[in-house]
């Protein structure tokens, strides 16, 4: 247990990269006060901050996470409760608690360490844990929920941060990320099944967008990227209605590529064993 009156600092002065700092247990970890690994003011990369337990993690409300760099590569805070959906929920009393099936992660964390340059990493990649009675355990949800909006447009950023979930199941997006104008990306990675845009999420909005599923990619509200937009569907299709919107875009699916109105750059669709179907409106300025 970390206290929330406590500090864990790895950070630089004036030259250098900030730590490396681990918080783990080999059952539930709870994680509270401020933990930094900063670069230095005048030179030097963000360090790794990871939070993570074998049967759970909880962090606690008002918990300070910064691995920014204003002269360098920005660092990150990893959160990997092993073999455990992770639903970012704003809700809830704590901003991540963990029950025997599920942990949960308010968005409000996530949006302040991005807020200061740092990248946040959501993962369910980490091997299962053996639980001490594993009949008592439901079968393990192992995809990425978002069920509550990640709105960045009020907040301000100085320095890039890129947003990653990486999930050993699918990935869901129930609810709007992003804000027009933050210097922010997203990576998705489902390993073990689709990603999702639900219709009446709010879409996608930010600097890059890049998502690879090992099945289907199915988009129903809008993506928009200030740069690049990169959809590949290893073994399924990309599809969907809704409008994608980017400087350059990369589409490959395995069995197909549909899409609804685009604008924007060039445009790069490969279909490997299916027909290329772009619906809408299309409004390119550049190469097909």
């Amino acid at each position: 247990t970390i206290h929330s009156g406590s500090s864990i600092l790895a950070n630089s002065t004036d030259v250098g990269n900030g730590g490396k700092i681990a918080v783990w247990s080999e059952e539930h970890s709870i994680v509270g006060g401020i933990i930094e690994a900063r670069g230095g003011a005048i030179g030097g990369n963000g360090g790794l901050i990871e939070t993570s337990g074998k049967l759970g993690l909880n962090i606690s409300l008002g918990t300070r996470v910064n691995a920014s760099a204003p002269e360098g590569n920005v660092g990150t805070w990893l959160l990997d409760p092993p073999g455990i959906s992770i639903e970012i929920l704003g809700s809830l009393a704590s901003p991540f608690t963990q029950t025997a099936i599920t942990n949960t992660v308010d968005p409000n964390d996530i949006l302040n360490t991005l807020a200061l340059g740092t990248n946040v990493t959501l993962t369910t990649l980490t091997s299962v844990p053996a639980f001490p009675d594993p009949i008592a355990i439901p079968a393990l949800n192992r995809d990425i929920e978002v069920n509550a909006a990640l709105s960045m447009s009020t907040l301000s950023h100085t320095l890039p941060a890129t947003l990653t979930l990486q999930s050993a199941g699918g990935i869901i997006v129930n609810q709007q990320i992003g804000g027009l104008g933050v210097p922010i990306g997203i990576v998705m990675n489902a390993t073990g099944g689709d990603i999702e845009i639900a219709s009446g999420s709010g879409g996608i909005f930010l600097k890059d967008i890049t998502a690879t599923a090992s099945g289907a990619i199915l988009v129903n509200d809008s993506l928009s990227a200030d740069d690049s937009l990169v959809l590949t569907a290893s073994s399924g299709s990309v599809s969907g209605t809704g409008s994608l919107t980017a400087s350059t875009f990369n589409l490959t699916g395995s069995t197909g590529v549909s899409s609804g109105p685009l604008s924007g750059g060039t445009l790069h669709a490969i279909s490997a064993n299916g027909g290329i179907i772009l619906g809408g409106t299309l409004n390119l300025l550049g190469n097909i």
